[in-house]
């Protein structure tokens, strides 16, 4: 994920196409051709818990 926008309590982020199953990979689907043109938009909330969950590794802050 890449962050795009934040607001108080939600985050707005285009999703990577690609899905990998171990963080060590991140690097090779991390690649703007790889994110799609649709930004989602996600409580603070849902995101951490996706984060406890193991499905979110990082979010880009760039």
């Amino acid at each position: 994920m890449r962050l795009e926008k934040a607001t108080t309590d939600s985050l707005y982020l285009p999703l990577n196409d690609y899905v990998i199953s171990k963080k060590p990979g991140l690097y090779k689907i991390d690649k703007a051709e790889n994110y799609s043109k649709i930004t989602y938009g996600y409580s603070k909330n849902q995101i951490s818990q996706m984060q406890i969950e193991g499905v979110i590794f990082n979010i880009n802050r760039d």
